[in-house]
């Protein structure tokens, strides 16, 4: 990032209020909003490499050597830098992303006290135009945008409604109309724990950007290089069915936790 981006970037970190001993708190949050295409630090300085380097081939002979020299590290360069946008969140929010403040962000940076940070979609809520909200962790945090009088955002979980006293709850009818249930479960959520199944296609893209993978990758590639392609067709192919295998594998063990579940049942409740 430049000075002005990384001072943007430092003034947009968000402190997590009256955060509790969970296994993993957060401690500040971050506003982003996507960069557009042409704008991207990893699209428009690559493409003028790359117009830069075809320009020295075609019209200057005398730097053909410079651009066929060039070409294939400028690509590298390029994979490494497509590779590092997957392999580190700061990598992409630099590149990818600019800071912004919560009414024109549409992705928060979860940085938690240990651990990397994540990205999470920001959503608005529906009742208060004014705040949003996001989800980590199957945790909901409210994110309210700075006053008229010029504060600062505030950030903090959503608590349940604990703290009445017990007359209360003890008076309390329960929801009447249809119309409050769905408030309820609007900033709530409904009551239940569910495990994503992940797609196919979503892990095998995860297990071919690893690092490890694409460094066998590059060892297939050298050995291409040296003439025993059927070698690294063989090892290409090799390595494809084991990670497919692997992947399966994920599958069939989220449906096993999935089978686990306790089944849900009616309770009855006494209310007045």
């Amino acid at each position: 990032l430049p000075e002005a981006g990384q001072r943007n970037a430092r003034m947009n970190a968000i402190p997590v209020a009256d955060e509790d001993s969970d296994d993993l708190p957060l401690v500040r949050v971050r506003c982003y909003a996507r960069r557009a295409l042409h704008w991207r630090l990893d699209v428009a300085p690559l493409c003028a490499a790359y117009a830069a380097a075809f320009g020295a081939y075609a019209l200057r002979p005398e730097l053909e050597e410079v651009a066929v020299v060039g070409t294939p590290c400028l690509v590298l360069a390029h994979l490494l830098l497509f590779l590092a946008t997957h392999w580190s969140v700061r990598v992409r929010c630099a590149t990818q992303l600019y800071a912004c403040p919560p009414a024109r962000a549409s992705l928060v940076c979860a940085e938690p006290a240990s651990g990397a940070p994540r990205l999470c979609p920001l959503e608005r809520e529906a009742a208060a135009p004014d705040a949003f909200f996001f989800t980590y962790h199957k945790r909901k945090y409210l994110l309210g945008a700075a006053g008229k009088g010029g504060g600062s955002p505030s950030c903090r979980k959503l608590r349940m409604p604990s703290s009445e006293p017990l007359s209360h709850y003890a008076e309390c009818a329960g929801l009447q109309t249809p119309a409050a249930v769905e408030a309820a479960r609007a900033r709530y959520g409904s009551n239940d724990f569910s495990i994503p199944r992940p797609a196919f296609s979503e892990l095998l893209q995860e297990h071919a950007t690893a690092p490890f993978f694409v460094f066998q990758m590059l060892c297939v590639l050298l050995w291409c290089l040296d003439d025993y392609w059927y070698y690294s067709v063989f090892t290409l192919l090799m390595l494809l069915l084991f990670e497919c295998t692997v992947i399966k594998s994920r599958l069939r063990n989220v449906d096993e936790l999935s089978e686990l579940a306790t089944p849900a049942s009616a309770v009855l409740a006494r209310r007045g």
